[in-house]
C-alpha cells in the first residue's frame, strides 16, 4: 500500500524570542516618565494618543512608556490600550530616532482601538518626529518652552 502524500510544511514562523519587546526598549521607571512628561522637547497630538517625546543624552534604542489613567475605562480597557500600543511601537522599532524616549498618553473615550489603524497613526507621527527634530538640535533643544525657561505658576509679568 502507498501511504497518502505528507502534508506540506508550513512556513517559518519568526522566533518568539524576536517578536519580544526587550527591557531595554521599555521605559521602566518613574524618573525616566518624570523626565519626559516635565518637559519634553516634542508633543504630538493624534487621535487615540498624545506622543511626548525627549532626546536623551545616550544614542540608545528609542524607549517606549504608556499611560492610561482611569478617564480611559476600566482596568481591561486601559491594559487593552497599553498593550495595543506597545505592539505598534513594537512592530514600527525601526522608525523611532536612537536616543529618545518616548511616552503615549491615552486619550479618554478613544473608543476601539485596532492595531492597523493604531499602527498607522504611530507611524505617521514618528514619521513626523524623524523630520521636526533632527539629531542636530539636540544640544540647542531646551528643557522647557522653545522660548526659554518656564515662569513658575501663578507669576505675570506686567
Amino acid at each position: 500500500m502507498t501511504q497518502p502524500p505528507a502534508p506540506e510544511p508550513s512556513p517559518p514562523r519568526p522566533s518568539v524570542v524576536a517578536q519580544r519587546f526587550p527591557r531595554a526598549s521599555r521605559l521602566r521607571k518613574r524618573r525616566d516618565y518624570l523626565r519626559v512628561q516635565s518637559g519634553p522637547s516634542i508633543r504630538r497630538r493624534a487621535a487615540p494618543f498624545l506622543l511626548l517625546a525627549r532626546f536623551r543624552e545616550d544614542d540608545g534604542p528609542a524607549r517606549l512608556g504608556v499611560v492610561a489613567s482611569k478617564k480611559v475605562g476600566g482596568a481591561v480597557a486601559r491594559n487593552r490600550a497599553k498593550r495595543v500600543f506597545r505592539e505598534a511601537f513594537r512592530t514600527l522599532q525601526v522608525l523611532p530616532p536612537r536616543g529618545v524616549d518616548l511616552v503615549l498618553v491615552a486619550h479618554a473615550g478613544m473608543g476601539p482601538l485596532h492595531m492597523p489603524a493604531v499602527r498607522a497613526e504611530l507611524a505617521r507621527v514618528i514619521v513626523g518626529l524623524r523630520r521636526g527634530l533632527a539629531p542636530t538640535h539636540r544640544a540647542t533643544q531646551s528643557p522647557g518652552s522653545p522660548g526659554g525657561a518656564k515662569r513658575p505658576p501663578g507669576r505675570r509679568t506686567p
